[in-house]
């Protein structure tokens, strides 16, 4: 059970924000915009919203032990979070869908799911 949490949750933790990368443009630079807007990727935009917005709502960090895995199955946005104690004796983990168009909402919904099961009793152990 010990290995099979940590496959899961390591494997969690690889995947957010893994190959995505953020650029930024000048405010009103409409050249520079209009150079970079064909590297968007909206399934990934989508995805990482979702993930940023679950770390947010729990207040997670890169020292944080919470795992989110979003991306796009059949128009639904799926997102898959965890969040655990870094030796592995307590965890919560579960699992939404919504729809694709709003992100934000489906992040919101999986950190409010997992808070109600206990993910901010993990998190308060770790301040």
């Amino acid at each position: 059970e010990i290995q099979q949490f940590e496959n899961t949750f390591f494997q969690l933790l690889e995947f957010h924000l893994e190959a995505s990368k953020r650029i930024e443009t000048r405010e009103g630079d409409v050249a520079v915009a209009a150079l970079v807007a064909g590297m968007e990727d909206r399934d990934t935009r989508l995805a990482v919203t979702a993930e940023r917005t679950l770390l947010e709502v729990l207040g997670g960090g890169c020292q944080v032990p919470i795992g989110a895995w979003a991306r796009l199955e059949e128009n639904q946005l799926v997102v898959d979070g965890i969040v655990a104690l870094p030796d592995g004796s307590r965890a919560v983990r579960d699992r939404v869908d919504g729809p694709a168009d709003d992100p934000v909402e489906v992040g919101r919904r999986l950190a409010d799911r997992l808070i109600s099961q206990g993910a901010e009793q993990i998190l308060q152990a770790l301040a």
